[in-house]
């Protein structure tokens, strides 16, 4: 089994920013997304477009023409320390932020804890 060791700072600094502005969230949406915040969010800028997928330049995937680069998703389960699993339940598109408050807390064993706000199925603001 491969385990990873959680980008806790980075994971807390994308939810604190998606809190303080739940407008951005938007799960259906690279942009809105948390695998697209955390890109932003840890720095990366260079994108290709190929077709209508947008990729992030890396030098340690290659996709079947050879070329360098990496899915948002996949940066972002990289940047936060994931595993597959755990990346496949927090880029679900039905989450909420308290869902992802939840997941990181889950994951993080408690280090990351959701604010008050979080103890219902939405945070303030959210659904409206």
């Amino acid at each position: 089994m491969t385990t990873t060791e959680i980008n806790a700072p980075l994971f807390r600094k994308v939810l604190e920013h998606l809190t303080a502005h739940p407008d951005a969230h938007n799960p259906g949406a690279w942009r809105g997304c948390i695998a697209g915040h955390t890109v932003l969010l840890a720095g990366h800028t260079l994108v290709r477009t190929n077709g209508s997928r947008l990729y992030w330049v890396s030098d340690d995937v290659r996709d079947r023409a050879g070329k360098r680069r990496r899915s948002i998703a996949g940066v972002a389960t990289v940047d936060l320390g994931l595993t597959i699993g755990q990346a496949e339940r927090l880029f679900r598109p039905r989450n909420t932020l308290a869902d992802l408050w939840r997941l990181a807390s889950t994951f993080t064993s408690g280090e990351i804890t959701p604010p008050s706000g979080a103890t219902g199925y939405l945070l303030a603001g959210e659904g409206m």
